[in-house]
């Protein structure tokens, strides 16, 4: 986790970012972005978006903000760790990793942030189980919060916006 600690804190401390939590989250441990969103949103509005805001219509809007200079998306991701264990990936590594549920794939949105300048991430937390009607898994649970605990001083002392 100190490795992700300190790359996450290094993205988000030099850079304006953008945080939008993407997944299922009738599907357990896929709601993970959807619920690290939820209870970051308070403290940025304008900086966290969720899914269902309207993935597409969210990223066209990051691509005319000045103040928007690096995309965080954060997801549940089958990489093969142990559950609960947390990665960072660039834009490049997108495609083979992603559970992709979504209508529109990560690698396309981060193609066009890219053409803009700007540079695009996911936050990926592997999950334990994704069946439908479940809740979030302990261990995913336990790095819901450690993400949330990286990302509100940063949020809660930035004016940025």
């Amino acid at each position: 986790m100190t490795n992700v600690k300190k790359r996450l804190k290094g993205l988000i401390d030099s850079k304006s970012v953008v945080v939008i939590g993407l997944g299922n989250p009738d599907r357990a441990d896929d709601g993970v972005g959807i619920e690290v969103a939820k209870k970051l949103k308070e403290l940025a509005p304008d900086r966290i978006f969720l899914e269902q805001d309207g993935l597409e219509g969210v990223v066209l809007d990051i691509l005319n903000r000045k103040d928007a200079e690096t995309v965080l998306f954060i997801d549940a991701v089958d990489f093969g760790g142990r559950a609960g264990e947390i990665q960072i990936f660039s834009q490049a590594t997108f495609s083979p990793c992603s559970i992709s549920t979504h209508k529109v794939s990560l690698q396309l949105l981060s193609t066009l942030l890219k053409k803009e300048g700007k540079a695009s991430y996911l936050l990926g937390i592997q999950p334990s189980t994704l069946d439908f009607d479940s809740k979030i898994s302990d261990e995913v649970k336990k790095s819901l919060e450690k993400v949330v605990e990286i990302f509100t001083p940063f949020f809660n002392h930035s004016e940025r916006g």
